[in-house]
């Protein structure tokens, strides 16, 4: 359904798409609009997908200042350094387990 008329002032109206995968019927006389929503499962489906990508889109990097550039790197590293510390501590267990199990059999 591509031509659709304005119910108040019975202009044509032309379709938008819009970011979340619904259309809708702009009046560009009257500035009526008409959102057609999903109807079957799929079309939610395909609208929630839609709307999680825009949602995840990484448009923050442009909007941020150098302060909170340098914050940001500076978290990201801390965070790196906790996770190695961790990836360490778990390596030593294991060795430690390692370890025991063949004490273990060598008795």
């Amino acid at each position: 359904m591509d031509n659709q008329k304005c119910p108040s002032c019975s202009a044509p109206m032309h379709l938008i798409s819009n970011s979340d995968g619904t259309d809708s019927y702009v009046c560009d006389y009257c500035g009526s609009v008409i959102n057609n929503r999903p109807k079957t499962t799929s079309d939610k489906v395909f609208s929630f997908i839609n709307r999680a990508i825009n949602a995840l889109k990484d448009d923050s990097e442009d909007k941020l200042t150098p302060e909170q550039k340098a914050i940001r790197d500076a978290v990201n590293e801390r965070n790196a350094l906790i996770h190695q510390q961790y990836l360490e501590k778990r390596m030593r267990q294991a060795q430690k387990s390692l370890e025991k199990q063949k004490r273990k059999l060598g008795k």
